[in-house]
């Protein structure tokens, strides 16, 4: 899946910087970055009938409270467009040979499935606020059915717009939110070109903020709600046994970047810009793991990957130091084989897009790698983001299992 740029404004690897939020984590030897949020960072949780003009700066958002929608479409009941995701302790994977200790940030479990969700509440929200009354996003991946999610839960109708390689299982689900589907192009870039000609007409006919534009993660927004995971992480670590910060934050990246990126190897835009020190444009996607389907990376997640994440800062042209901000590349092989050691360890199933990221915990030609990350870091825990992603069954893992030729 499409990850986010939201973590590299808050985290340097491998000695994790952890922003915005003060506690004992970030008394304890941690590089700091800083992060300075949108001037109208949203309350994305409490109540959206509150009249914003009562206050110029809202408040922080508050994950665990739901919101109330309001129109035609309405929820309803209270439900959450987010929630605090739990951090547990893996004993299964820590105990392989050669592993560091591992935590798991579980964001599979948030109310559509996956980690989109946090950047989508405060966009979706956000927008409302400011007078748009329907949404159109271009994504047929988890980005929609977020985005279809928090339409509903808002009570803004919403249209998404996907390529005609969509899975059906996600076109069910995103209809099943009450969001209105349009097939459209071969691919997410001409879904995406439609999605960007509706709404320009749809402002035409009703006004600049009749309709809003919703990418599926290139977004300052997007980037801020993603990095309630960082503020979970630094304020509720012990609550799942974590007694001091992580060596290193490894998650899933496609579109943007996160601290310790790790993609599959047909689909590795970021890879390949961070070694050419630009936005490099794939020829095409070929992976199982398509939620990480982005033929480039946003030029941003570089940005804060080149500047921001190495130690030193930069001298005449030339980065000083380690680099904080890593990248991985695994096979789909490894990504599907580890989302099914994941259902057998953890007994939940995830895309192969999240499947990259805990590969790196399952995959012995990589586990060597988190451990002298922690040894660097006098034994510190690693964190592994279960980004999650709802196109996925058994019967699917199983099909992607016998066409890799591996078995279960």
């Amino acid at each position: 899946m499409v990850l986010c740029t939201g973590f590299l404004k808050m985290i340097g690897t491998a000695s994790v910087a952890l922003t915005g939020s003060t506690t004992g984590l970030s008394s304890r030897g941690l590089t700091t970055l800083s992060y300075v949020p949108p001037s109208a960072s949203p309350t994305v949780m409490a109540d959206i009938t509150t009249n914003p003009s009562t206050s110029s700066t809202p408040a922080a958002p508050s994950p665990g409270i739901a919101a109330t929608g309001t129109g035609a479409r309405r929820s309803p009941r209270k439900e959450a467009m987010r929630v605090k995701s739990p951090l547990i302790y893996s004993h299964p994977m820590s105990s392989l040979e050669n592993a560091p200790p591992i935590y798991l940030k579980l964001d599979a479990l948030q109310p559509s499935g996956s980690f989109k969700d946090r950047g989508m509440a405060t966009l979706c929200s956000t927008l409302q606020r400011q007078g748009a009354r329907r949404l159109v996003s271009s994504s047929g991946g988890n980005a929609g059915l977020s985005a279809a999610l928090c339409g509903r839960i808002l009570g803004m109708p919403v249209q998404v717009i996907v390529p005609s390689t969509t899975k059906p299982l996600m076109l069910e689900k995103i209809r099943a939110q009450g969001a209105k589907v349009e097939v459209f192009g071969k691919n997410w870039n001409e879904a995406d070109a439609r999605a960007r000609w509706v709404v320009e007409e749809g402002g035409r006919e009703g006004g600049p903020e009749a309709v809003a534009y919703i990418p599926p993660y290139d977004h300052p927004l997007l980037w801020e709600g993603h990095s309630t995971l960082v503020d979970e992480l630094v304020e509720g670590g012990r609550e799942g046994g974590m007694e001091e910060a992580p060596a290193a934050i490894v998650a899933s990246v496609g579109g943007g970047g996160w601290v310790v990126g790790v993609e599959t190897e047909g689909a590795a835009s970021f890879a390949a810009g961070l070694a050419a020190g630009e936005v490099v444009r794939l020829t095409e996607i070929q992976t199982v793991a398509t939620s990480l389907g982005a033929l480039e990376v946003t030029p941003r997640a570089l940005e804060y990957a080149r500047s921001g994440g190495r130690a030193g800062g930069r001298d005449g042209g030339q980065d000083k130091g380690p680099r904080l901000t890593l990248s991985e590349v695994v096979t789909d092989a490894e990504a599907v084989q580890a989302c099914r050691a994941f259902l057998r360890d953890h007994r939940l199933l995830v895309e192969p897009a999240c499947g990259a990221a805990l590969a790196l915990g399952y995959s012995p030609r990589l586990r060597k790698r988190l451990k002298a990350w922690s040894e660097a870091k006098g034994g510190r825990p690693v964190v592994i983001v279960v980004c999650g992603g709802s196109g996925i069954t058994p019967e699917i893992l199983v099909e992607m299992e016998r066409g890799l030729g591996v078995g279960s």
